[in-house]
């Protein structure tokens, strides 16, 4: 490893001072794209990839993460009941669990054509190909019988009240008994003139004897269990029900020059689709897109998508709230093994992990006086709150932190970082050293009489010659 030998007026200074360097915690998983969540009393699972499932105990209020597949399998469904989760890779291995999402057990590359979904009961596991439903034995770990149909080309498994309902990608939605497997009645939105080129009924809903579901963008319903059915709305998307009516979450653009998003929830209501979001929050994010937003309870909606993104409405979408986003790193600081610090590639950005890695809060933007457009590319932090970040580019403005990243400010300070930077701390004063661009140019000592590094209370040494050693 490199250390400096600074010449000549500095020698005094490393000598008498303390560095401070935070320690460095490696963590693979750093990045999870969710394709989706659930959610079940207190318990709230995002589910995504590298066989990754980040989860919450307590709604959301603290959230730790747990590898329960083979690396390279993403988790693409995850259903639940009676106390009990089950999910399937894209190499066809299953995950279960049956005490809540505590422990997970892995049954890996099942002998069967591609997985497209899964239902269960806590005997059974019902495996859908696309040509094929497999009823798998929980208790013996073996396949007790399968049924074929030539015609299906299944796309989703939905389980209502005595039936599962296969969804088939031209059109159709196919009931058979439970457990029982008979097919009972077959529904095709072509022959009922809902669509013309067809695809796979979706996001189907069976809430106080109603069953809905989305068929290309247009809302369906039924009241007698699929017999008969009605338009909703054409210009639908994605929804939830509950008591209080149903409603459909997206993202929109705020800041286009950042290209910062919030999300926006809207309420069927009186034929047409309402927003009810105050589009304000306390965090702004970049864009993203939501791949499933669920219902949790009665009021409180729950988004996931790419990029570890998780965010939270404890009012029906009104108000949202940032529990995770993120973006691939350049640079990662770690004060202990759960609080560390990254900085990305998106100008202006740094995140932070409280839980070891699980959620990441952006940092920087929480407030409209912060707008640096500075690559943040190197980044200290210690135990007491203090922190700096300084960017790579010519005359990139350094910012600090007292309380964790809650709060930045800006410093009089400006100038282009060197191949590495220190800093050392004198009681309540820090200095800051960066080596030189080259072997053959002057570093930099900044000077700090106070932690404030306010205009005049700091200044920049220059011609700090070093000399790199082994």
């Amino acid at each position: 490893m490199k250390s400096f030998l600074i010449l000549p007026c500095l020698a005094f200074i490393i000598l008498n001072a303390t560095a401070l360097f935070s320690v460095e915690y490696k963590y693979e998983q750093l990045d999870v794209s969710y394709s989706g969540c659930i959610s079940t009393n207190s318990t709230i699972i995002a589910y995504g990839s590298e066989g990754t499932l980040t989860i919450s105990y307590n709604d959301g209020k603290d959230w730790t993460r747990k590898i329960v597949a083979n690396s390279g399998e993403a988790i693409h469904s995850m259903k639940y009941s009676e106390g009990f989760y089950t999910g399937v890779t894209t190499k066809n291995s299953i995950i279960y669990s049956e005490d809540e999402g505590k422990e997970w057990k892995l049954i890996s590359k099942l002998p069967v054509d591609s997985i497209v979904d899964i239902t269960f009961n806590k005997n059974s596991i019902y495996i859908a190909t696309q040509t094929t439903i497999y009823t798998f034995d929980l208790q013996t770990r073996t396949f007790k019988d399968s049924l074929f149909n030539s015609n299906w080309k299944i796309a989703h498994l939905y389980r209502i009240p005595n039936n599962i309902l296969v969804s088939d990608a031209n059109g159709k939605l196919w009931f058979h008994s439970y457990p029982s497997l008979q097919l009972e009645k077959t529904i095709d939105f072509k022959q009922l003139s809902f669509c013309t080129n067809c695809t796979a009924p979706s996001n189907v809903v069976y809430h106080n004897d109603t069953l809905y579901c989305l068929l290309d963008q247009s809302i369906l319903y039924s009241v007698d269990k699929g017999l008969h059915w009605t338009l909703l709305s054409e210009f639908g998307g994605s929804f939830v029900v509950c008591n209080k009516g149903l409603y459909k979450t997206s993202t929109i653009i705020t800041n286009p020059s950042k290209f910062l998003s919030v999300p926006v929830t809207y309420r069927f209501d009186d034929s047409s689709f309402k927003q009810v979001s105050s589009l304000t929050m306390e965090r702004l994010t970049k864009h993203y897109f939501f791949t499933q937003v669920i219902l949790k309870g009665q009021d409180t909606l729950i988004g996931v998508g790419y990029n570890n993104t998780i965010f939270m409405s404890p009012d029906l979408g009104v108000t949202w709230h940032v529990i995770s986003n993120f973006s691939p790193y350049w640079s990662a600081k770690w004060l202990n093994s759960k609080t560390g610090f990254v900085a990305g590639p998106e100008v202006g950005r740094i995140f932070r992990t409280t839980d070891g890695g699980a959620t990441w809060l952006p940092q920087l933007y929480n407030s409209a006086t912060n707008t640096a457009l500075t690559y943040h590319t190197n980044l200290y932090y210690d135990s007491t709150g203090f922190g700096l970040t300084m960017g790579r580019n010519l005359n990139d403005t350094m910012y600090y932190t007292k309380d964790f990243g809650e709060t930045y400010y800006k410093t009089n300070l400006r100038f282009q970082l060197g191949f590495e930077t220190k800093v050392f701390r004198f009681g309540e004063r820090y200095s800051i050293f960066t080596s030189s661009l080259s072997n053959y140019s002057p570093g930099h000592l900044f000077y700090s009489a106070d932690t404030s590094f306010t205009e005049g209370k700091g200044r920049v040494i220059d011609s700090v010659w070093i000399v790199s050693i082994e």
